[in-house]
């Protein structure tokens, strides 16, 4: 590959991602209180220029059974860049085992800015984990899952719903939307229409059903139309999302086409 990763100065100096790999190892080591030889490496995220990487890490015997049926996994990420564009940083979050589409919750990151310099590098990462910490992520996690599930809504509200969870573009202008509709967006509504038919059609119409059409979304994002949004940012915005909108429509005055807004237009997109 001819095209450069990046361009840095006399300082930088790279991180290996065996190196990156070995403080994952000991972050998650001790945020499920386990010894590093039983984390297993399951999700390599790159871009096609490979300028930077996310390594998941997880423990599969932390799993976590959610509705009775639903099993997600928790995992640690690691995200490692070969410029100096992205610092070490350490993420958690949880995959649903079925499929390993996941969500990162970015408010609850182990993270530290571990600079890429001759004076900032280390041969260890001190990381101060909180007691208890995965077990608090566990429980409001389980908690916001049960509020999506049992929150309803018409089939014709799932697209919608879908996009403003992961504020997927709409147009700007009708100029906009002459322009791209048949390139971008009516192949985006249809690339959400059959992730929100799909899931609405095995777990119902309920807002549970739309997180996982997001996730799968964020973690298998459509090569046409390309969003140009990374796995790492769709995943922490479902993340997000998900305990957003299940504190939201526990208000007593939540009102769903409100919430929806401008994207209720994606349902008349032809």
């Amino acid at each position: 590959m001819d095209a450069p990763l990046g361009v840095v100065g006399s300082s930088y100096q790279l991180i290996p991602n065996e190196e990156a790999l070995k403080f994952a190892r000991d972050c998650a080591s001790q945020l499920f209180e386990t010894n590093p030889s039983d984390l297993e490496v399951f999700n390599i995220i790159t871009p096609h220029r490979r300028w930077f990487c996310h390594i998941d890490l997880v423990h599969r015997g932390y799993e976590v059974n959610i509705l009775k049926n639903e099993v997600y996994l928790p995992f640690v990420r690691v995200t490692n860049s070969y410029n100096a564009t992205r610092a070490l940083r350490f993420d958690v979050g949880y995959c649903r085992k079925l499929c390993l589409n996941g969500v990162i919750f970015e408010k609850h990151s182990i993270e530290f800015n571990f600079p890429h310099s001759s004076r900032g590098m280390s041969n260890r990462v001190d990381f101060q984990i909180a007691k208890g910490k995965l077990q608090a992520l566990r429980t409001e996690f389980e908690s916001d899952v049960e509020r999506l599930h049992s929150f309803q809504f018409p089939q014709c509200s799932a697209v919608p719903l879908v996009f403003r969870a992961l504020q997927l573009p709409v147009p700007k202008s009708p100029e906009d939307w002459e322009k791209r509709k048949n390139d971008f967006y009516l192949p985006l509504k249809e690339r959400v229409e059959e992730l929100a038919d799909r899931y609405v059609g095995t777990m119902g119409q309920n807002a549970y059903a739309v997180l996982n059409a997001g996730t799968e979304f964020a973690t298998n994002p459509p090569e046409k139309p390309n969003v140009r949004r990374q796995h790492h940012a769709m995943q922490s915005r479902m993340g997000q999302w998900a305990h957003e909108f299940s504190e939201a429509v526990g208000e007593p005055n939540f009102n769903l086409p409100a919430y929806i807004g401008d994207y209720g237009a994606v349902s008349g997109w032809v």
